[in-house]
């Protein structure tokens, strides 16, 4: 998914506030929409594996972008998984715990266009 460098005025995106900041863009920006997920990561030191709460916009267009920038530009980003509950339930889940962690392997789940269709 493509990072976005974004701007409204003197507001820029903060590193690590991806839900601040989407909700900031999707209230300024009719026709988009915040899309709520997970953003697979992997700790290469050790078996860590798992996911981070992370929020992305809908452009008007339908196409997914990411506004959040990170602290080193040159990090890679790792794959997107759309939550396909609702935001309610997104919300409980991450403020339980702002990851899921894996033991062993965690693959995010096949996603058929249904229901990805659903979740828009």
């Amino acid at each position: 998914m493509p990072f976005i460098e974004a701007s409204i005025g003197a507001w820029k995106p903060k590193v690590a506030e991806c839900h601040e900041n989407v909700d900031h863009w999707v209230k300024h920006h009719p026709g988009c929409t915040a899309v709520r997920g997970w953003l697979a990561y992997a700790s290469y030191g050790s078996d860590d594996f798992g996911y981070t709460a992370h929020s992305v916009v809908r452009g008007s267009d339908g196409n997914l972008f990411d506004i959040t920038p990170t602290i080193d530009p040159e990090y890679q980003r790792g794959r997107f998984v759309i939550h396909v509950g609702d935001e309610q339930t997104f919300l409980e889940m991450k403020d339980l715990s702002n990851q899921i962690r894996c033991q062993g392997y965690c693959p995010a789940p096949m996603l058929g266009l249904d229901v990805l269709l659903r979740s828009s």
